[in-house]
């Protein structure tokens, strides 16, 4: 596997930010995403399968530490997000008012 892409979606301690787009790399197969904050945190990653078309809707991040699945992302560590098939994806700081970053990379055949 190949990393396709390493980038900061959101460095941000303003809530209800949302980041700018970003496209997953085709053959990426899944993001690997670490998100670190002040504070309880309440990031969500969306994704949408057309670059044109549709709206981006909530993913689910699997916790790489305890394997728990959620839509929101409310404690600081490693997350994986499944990527086959989206084209493009936000991070959205839904409730943080602490600093709050986020960044990861695409693994994938590519």
């Amino acid at each position: 596997m190949a990393v396709l892409a390493n980038f900061v979606f959101l460095d941000t301690n303003s809530t209800g930010t949302t980041s700018s787009t970003f496209y997953v790399p085709y053959g990426a197969d899944s993001v690997v995403i670490q998100a670190t904050g002040a504070g309880t945190l309440n990031v969500t990653i969306k994704g949408k399968a057309d670059t044109e078309n549709g709206d981006f809707i909530a993913l689910a991040a699997i916790n790489q530490t305890d394997y728990s699945v959620a839509e929101s992302i409310t404690a600081s560590g490693i997350y994986s997000v499944a990527a086959g098939g989206i084209r493009e994806m936000q991070v959205v700081n839904g409730g943080n008012a602490g600093d709050v970053t986020v960044f990861g990379a695409a693994i994938g055949e590519g």
